[in-house]
């Protein structure tokens, strides 16, 4: 009703939302009915410890909307914003940073509205987003090149090192089977000797 008379009607290009409890079902429940509409005007959703559940017949585009334009901050002691959850249909689960139900929109504000203002730049300029990605995605590339360079080099200097420790051996090796062919030349010398001396 709020939605049908009020908020669609307003002039407002970009509309975002934060959802208490309770609220997260009848955010799910707005998204089912007016998913094309919500596609168009809102642009995000800010959950905080929002029951509420995604299912798996539910339209690609309310699943869609869920995973990809909300995020919910659940009770946790962990620091804030550490991941908590990664559901298959849901969206990412976060901490808000306390371990109480009822403090969890307050300690999380920060972080929804950091959320919400970014969810609303990505809405009206999505190539800004698309320019992000790209340069998060060569960034990417170039770390995977750096990482296999490091590795190719780490395997060239074992190679190198394995190298000079074999140069070192060989000649201790060579020396060592001198040694031995001398010492069993005198024994061979000897044993000839000691037959002589019995005859």
């Amino acid at each position: 009703y709020v939605w049908d008379n009020y908020v669609s009607k307003s002039s407002a290009k970009v509309i975002a939302a934060v959802a208490h409890s309770a609220g997260g079902a009848g955010a799910c429940k707005l998204v089912r009915a007016r998913g094309e509409n919500c596609e168009q005007r809102l642009c995000g959703i800010a959950f905080t410890d929002a029951v509420h559940s995604v299912y798996p017949d539910d339209e690609d585009v309310v699943k869609h909307f869920i995973k990809n334009r909300c995020r919910n901050w659940v009770k946790s002691d962990d620091p804030l914003d550490t991941v908590i959850h990664q559901p298959k249909y849901d969206c990412l689960q976060v901490s808000a940073g306390h371990e109480k139900h009822e403090y969890t929109s307050g300690c999380a504000i920060n972080s929804v509205f950091s959320f919400l203002v970014e969810r609303t730049e990505n809405f009206l300029n999505p190539q800004k987003k698309d320019r992000k990605k790209k340069s998060k995605n060569t960034e990417q590339q170039r770390n995977e090149q750096e990482e296999g360079e490091n590795i190719y080099k780490k395997e060239e200097d074992k190679r190198e090192n394995e190298e000079e420790k074999e140069d070192k051996r060989e000649p201790e090796a060579q020396a060592q089977a001198q040694a031995q062919a001398e010492a069993e030349v005198v024994e061979e010398e000897k044993k000839e000797v000691d037959k002589k001396e019995d005859v």
